[in-house]
Parts: structure tokens; sequence; C-alpha cells
């Protein structure tokens, strides 16, 4: 399956063309049994002299040595908790650490749309896309706007736009399997979101339709 990088956590799809609908072909193949979700977000933390400071929320945490202080203690980087959030390091320099911070899981998951709104398949080249939206819970939401909140933006020009961009990625899995990264608008900095969006491609209508179906029930 070829998957696509899309602009924004949160996004409106406009497209001309046929959006296809849960009844234009049979029902998909049943899967076997609830896939495991995870959503990821990357979190850059600079690094001057080796020193630097985790920001969640309004909170600060000094990193230092290899480690991160947290009311008077001392944890590893390279898997710890705060918050409730668990952290991986996901890339270390000198000058910068980013870390894997795990925001969405299958325990935060509301409801998978699958409304024509929310969900379809479109033309996408000589291939065919296909998108759906999952709600997450409120808890999730708020892990994501304490995270970027400081978090810096960057500008990118796109033809004859000039978008702006969070220096982070959303990465969602399946069953330990990255299906989706997703850029992540710089309007989306400090916001609670909880309909992040999964996209892919396929070869063809039929498949991408198949498809979409398959991950709405494995995370249903």
């Amino acid at each position: 399956m070829k998957l696509t990088i899309i602009a924004a956590v949160i996004t409106v799809i406009l497209v001309s063309g046929c959006v296809s609908s849960p009844g234009s072909y049979d029902a998909a193949p049943q899967g076997t049994g609830t896939a495991e979700f995870m959503g990821f977000l990357t979190v850059p933390v600079t690094l001057e002299g080796g020193e630097g400071t985790l920001r969640i929320g309004d909170r600060e945490y000094p990193i230092s040595g290899g480690t991160v202080t947290a009311d008077g203690s001392k944890y590893d980087i390279s898997n710890f908790t705060l918050e409730g959030i668990q952290f991986t390091v996901d890339e270390k320099t000198d000058k910068k650490t980013v870390f894997r911070a795990l925001v969405y899981t299958n325990d935060d998951i509301v409801e998978v749309k699958t409304g024509p709104q929310y969900s379809g398949v479109v033309p996408y080249g000589s291939f065919y896309r296909f998108y759906f939206a999952i709600e997450m819970s409120e808890e999730a939401g708020q892990r994501f706007a304490d995270l970027t909140m400081n978090i810096p933006t960057t500008f990118e020009a796109l033809t004859e736009d000039m978008d702006t961009y969070l220096d982070s990625e959303m990465l969602l899995y399946l069953d330990g399997e990255e299906i989706t990264s997703l850029r992540i608008s710089g309007e989306l900095a400090g916001e609670a979101v909880t309909t992040p969006s999964i996209m892919g491609t396929e070869n063809t209508e039929r498949e991408a339709f198949w498809e979409m179906q398959r991950l709405q029930q494995a995370l249903s």
C-alpha cells in the first residue's frame, strides 16, 4: 500500500470528481480482531552544552546529562513517563533531542468516523486515496495541546502559498507498523486535537475502499 503524508492532523478535503460512498461496493473481507493503535507526536528539545528543557503545557522539566528531572527525581531520557505521557528518544544529537511521545491509544478511541463527511475514496493521480477520521478522547486531545503548545513553527513555500507547520510530526501505528505520517499545521499548536485523519492510497478504487473498511473495522 502506498501511504501519503498529509498537511495537517485535521484536514478539509476539497476535490473534484467522484467520492465513493459506503454503498458503492460490497463489504470488505472481514479482518481478525482489533488492531493495536498508537499515535506518537515527535517533540524536539534544543540542547546547549548538553542541557535543555522539556515543556508540557506550562510545566518545565530540565534535561541534563541524559536525564530529565521531575519533582526532584531524575529519569533516564531513553524511556520515561511524565504527566501520564510515555516518552522515548527518537533522535539525539549534540544540539537537539527529539522525543517520541505517546498521545493516542486504543483506549482513547471514542468513535471511528464512517459517514460521508468524514470518510471516502477519491482519485489521486493514477491511484485512489482513502481517508477517514477518528474521534479521540478529550484527555488525548489535551495531551496533544500540552505537547504542541511550545513546539516551534516553520514557514514553507508551496507553489504560490506560504504555509506554517510545527517542527513535529504525528506518527500513527497499527499493530506496530507505521501507517501514516502527518504534518501538523502551525494553527493547531496548543489546540486539543481529537479527530486525527488517516489517509492512504491503493491501485484501484475498490482496493482503496476495502482497505479503508479494513482499517475502520480494526479500530472499532
